[in-house]
């Protein structure tokens, strides 16, 4: 059987399948290094940042709803909520030019 699981994981590691999640962590890895020193805004400057040079397109947050969790609960989602500040700070900024 851990010869079974062996060759397939050989198998797929040949083949590039693995490629991807490599890829994706170590891009990950990189950010959260980034990261570390940045406000809730700025990451979400950031991010926005990220998402138009890779995608081309916004993400759209759930501002209100947020909005309301923190109101109701004494503002815990406040990062949150800065982080989605950022986020639609930049992407109207960009939008307005």
């Amino acid at each position: 059987m851990l010869k079974n699981i062996h060759d397939y994981v050989k198998e797929n590691y040949e083949a590039g399948n693995y490629d991807n999640a490599k890829a994706a962590y170590t891009s990950w890895e990189t950010e959260k290094d980034k990261q570390t020193n940045l406000s809730d805004f700025e990451m979400g400057v950031q991010k926005a940042q990220n998402d138009y040079k890779q995608n081309r397109t916004f993400a759209t947050y759930p501002k209100l709803a947020i909005g309301i969790l923190n109101k109701l609960f004494g503002n815990k989602a406040s990062e949150i909520s800065e982080f989605i500040h950022g986020y639609n700070s930049y992407k109207s900024k960009f939008r307005n030019y």
